[in-house]
């Protein structure tokens, strides 16, 4: 068996893209044994994994056995059953409810993101608020009191007959500030110096009674995971999956090396990430347990973007505030308004006005006889997905032009035609504008089932973020479209299925290379078929297998432009 540990948020959202999700997908679609073991809370589990399509799939929820909850299904909980005073007055306010009681807001009762009771925040406080959080099966899990710079002063967690079973208080001795309750006897102690702790013992506790010699855990490596994992590689063989090294500040030198010296394997996503990392533990016996794997696995998509008219580029923008973001929207601007059936597609969640601003600047040294576009009308056509908001935009795209405020005004303008554009040539290039803007869209990140459809027309992937996406990755590979990338990546060979950028390797001429010449293009998508073959699920399930199991050799990482 297959453990997954993943680190999910309270959120109900998409998890397509997380590599622990993705590995339990590629053990239960190969028939291989897989459960999900979840240390966080997650109260919104049912409607996560619903979500995700993974509501049938086998978990374990670590907080059920710390607080004895044995119900798995239920109702979600309703307003009548909040235990809300009688005369309170419930009035309907975006995403929830304001509940009021003689006149005065009495507490917010908020949704989840499918609009069913998440918490209830009561507002009689102002120094400090407190908040209950209702599991999706139909009771109270938690009532959390947070001070009002957000440090947390009290947290009471309930079992489903809403009996207290475990409290903290960040006033009590710091060896004592996690109280137990009840059900003392399944506890080592009554007191614990932190929730981690905690959870700590009651994952060593599953580990005992449900994992064998020849079972495995492999758990994300997140900063919330390590605080509850380590010491108990004693009992299992874990391996940590790290899918982003960059983003692990939090953890020192020091810090790294206790953690890969406990555990049986640290897979990282790219040769950088797996330098990097050995570069810094030094030791051999620690650098030889630092491994490529990546969790994602390929498939046979194979869009029509060749057949297609229309030429679509898709821009991924990095961190925001990137330096070069500005040239890069200038080329790919300008190669939409001088090529025909050139567009543009441009995901990024902070970079929309930027966006904006570039294509203003772009556009006006395009066309110098009009005036200078409106901003926000621009920003509204770019980003509006429905006719009318687009058309409010196109609307008030350029400023009216200013009406002749005196007699004298209106007699200069009547005897200077040759000042006036030419009427027949200013239309021209409104049109002209109008029809490459409108060619260009930007939106945040896309569901997953949004995303094959969009990559099933896209010509080309340009993803500006590092560390490049893995996941995105493997989309374009599936779909068989090359990529333009930011740093060297071991998945993309220049020339084949895409082009890293560099000084002496400009976008303008990816461009070219792959759009304007069908031969380059059709090239990068034999190479991109290797690379299926190469990664199918079996494949990969047999990678992870042998490597979570059997301590198998490191994959080696070839080129695939001899034919290996």
């Amino acid at each position: 068996m297959l453990f997954l540990m993943p680190t999910w948020n309270q959120t109900v959202t998409e998890t397509s893209s997380d590599g622990i999700t993705t590995l339990l997908r590629m053990f239960l679609q190969n028939d291989e044994p897989a459960e999900f073991v979840l240390a966080d809370l997650l109260p919104n589990l049912r409607y996560q994994l619903n979500e995700n399509g993974l509501f049938g799939v086998d978990y374990h929820r670590i907080w059920d056995d710390i607080l004895g909850i044995q119900v798995t299904n239920g109702l979600p909980v309703d307003v009548t059953k909040l235990g809300l005073p009688v005369d309170t007055e419930l009035t309907y306010a975006g995403p929830g409810i304001i509940a009021s009681l003689r006149g005065r807001p009495y507490a917010r009762i908020n949704f989840n993101e499918k609009s069913l009771i998440k918490e209830v925040v009561y507002l009689e406080n102002t120094a400090q608020s407190t908040t209950d959080i209702y599991d999706d099966r139909g009771f109270m899990v938690t009532r959390r009191v947070v001070a009002a710079d957000g440090q947390v002063l009290q947290q009471t967690w309930f079992n489903e007959q809403q009996e207290a079973i475990i409290n903290f208080d960040v006033m009590a001795p710091s060896d004592e500030r996690v109280r137990v309750k009840k059900n003392v006897g399944q506890f080592k102690k009554l007191q614990y110096a932190s929730v981690a702790d905690l959870v700590h013992e009651a994952i060593g506790h599953f580990i005992a009674n449900n994992v064998r010699d020849n079972d495995a855990i492999v758990a994300d490596f997140s900063q919330a995971n390590v605080a509850v994992l380590q010491g108990l590689n004693a009992q299992i063989p874990l391996s940590f999956l790290c899918t982003n090294l960059q983003r692990q500040t939090w953890c020192s030198e020091q810090l790294w090396q206790t953690i890969i010296k406990q555990a049986r394997h640290m897979f990282v996503l790219s040769a950088t990430d797996k330098a990097a990392l050995r570069q810094l533990l030094k030791q051999q016996e620690l650098t030889r347990k630092v491994k490529i794997g990546y969790p994602y696995y390929t498939n046979l998509e194979l869009g029509t973007s060749n057949e297609e008219t229309e030429m679509v580029m898709y821009l991924r923008t990095g961190e925001p505030g990137a330096e070069d973001l500005d040239a890069i929207l200038a080329v790919l601007m300008r190669r939409v308004l001088e090529k025909e059936h050139n567009s543009l597609e441009i995901e990024t969640e902070a970079e929309v006005d930027r966006v904006a601003d570039a294509l203003v600047s772009t556009f006006a040294a395009k066309f110098p006889n009009l005036p200078k576009a409106n901003k926000g009308a621009v920003r509204m056509v770019l980003v509006s997905s429905d006719q009318m908001s687009i058309m409010r935009g196109l609307q008030q795209l350029f400023p009216e032009p200013d009406e002749p405020k005196t007699a004298s005004d209106a007699v200069m303008l009547a005897v200077a035609p040759a000042e006036k554009a030419d009427e027949k040539s200013d239309k021209e290039a409104h049109d002209q504008y109008v029809a490459a803007l409108l060619k260009i869209k930007v939106h945040g990140a896309l569901s997953s089932t949004v995303l094959q459809q969009r990559l099933n027309v896209m010509r080309m992937l340009i993803d500006l973020r590092t560390p490049t996406d893995k996941y995105m990755q493997f989309k374009a590979i599936s779909a068989g479209i090359p990529q333009v990338i930011s740093r060297p990546d071991e998945l993309v060979v220049e020339e084949e299925n895409g082009w890293v950028l560099s000084a002496k390797k400009p976008l303008s001429d990816a461009l070219n290379y792959y759009l304007d010449n069908l031969h380059n293009w059709n090239k990068s998508l034999v190479y991109s078929v290797k690379l299926i073959q190469k990664y199918m699920f079996d494949n990969q399930t047999k990678f992870w297998k042998d490597r979570v199991f059997n301590d198998g050799a490191e994959e080696k990482v070839d080129s695939l432009r001899s034919g290996n």
